[in-house]
């Protein structure tokens, strides 16, 4: 008799990736791969991610440059446009003060909790407020903004914050300030 054992394996340490940009397969230089992007295992590649990516770049002269989040049938999540600032300034709370007043994490004052646990300074700040009103699979490129990006399928789940820092219509787009705060795989092991 066969056993089918689950185990999760869990990033909860921040990962901090260098500039990455996207190139849409519309233009003469673009592709399928270089307009899609895994931040899970940092990688463009096909052979790397198994085709597995957690964002798409589209733009085309016919419409406005967006982010997709939502490749195959078993991607859920979403994208959310934070506004334009840097990713470094998106408001937290206070714990002292509110919203959620008492609450702490091991005595640490709330500034170094992004250091300490990085899942923990998500779901206390505004970006993760903004993702319980409502994500959805796509959205407009817009240079100078900051996005969230909460993504799960069958094999994983990311949790990451990126800036745009340049964008070429009808071309390409530059992320950078990409932090993945959370990087989780199922893995399926046949006994």
């Amino acid at each position: 008799m066969k056993k089918l054992v689950c185990l999760v394996f869990t990033l909860l340490a921040a990962t901090v990736h260098a500039d990455v940009e996207m190139i849409t397969r519309y233009h003469p230089e673009g592709s399928y791969e270089k307009g899609a992007y895994s931040f899970f295992f940092a990688s463009h590649e096909s052979d790397v991610t198994l085709n597995n990516y957690d964002i798409q770049f589209e733009d085309r002269a016919d419409f406005d440059g967006y982010f997709n989040t939502v490749m195959v049938t078993d991607h859920l999540g979403g994208i959310i446009d934070l506004g334009k600032t840097s990713c470094a300034a998106i408001p937290h709370y206070n714990l002292q003060t509110g919203p959620y007043p008492g609450v702490g994490h091991g005595g640490y004052p709330y500034k170094e909790d992004r250091q300490l646990d990085q899942m923990f300074w998500m779901r206390y700040s505004e970006a993760w407020d903004r993702l319980q009103t409502g994500s959805k699979s796509s959205a407009l490129v817009k240079k100078d903004h900051c996005y969230l990006v909460h993504r799960v399928d069958s094999d994983q789940r990311v949790v990451v914050l990126f800036h745009v820092k340049d964008y070429t219509s009808d071309r390409s787009v530059v992320l950078d300030e990409v932090e993945v705060f959370l990087k989780q795989k199922l893995k399926n092991i046949k006994l």
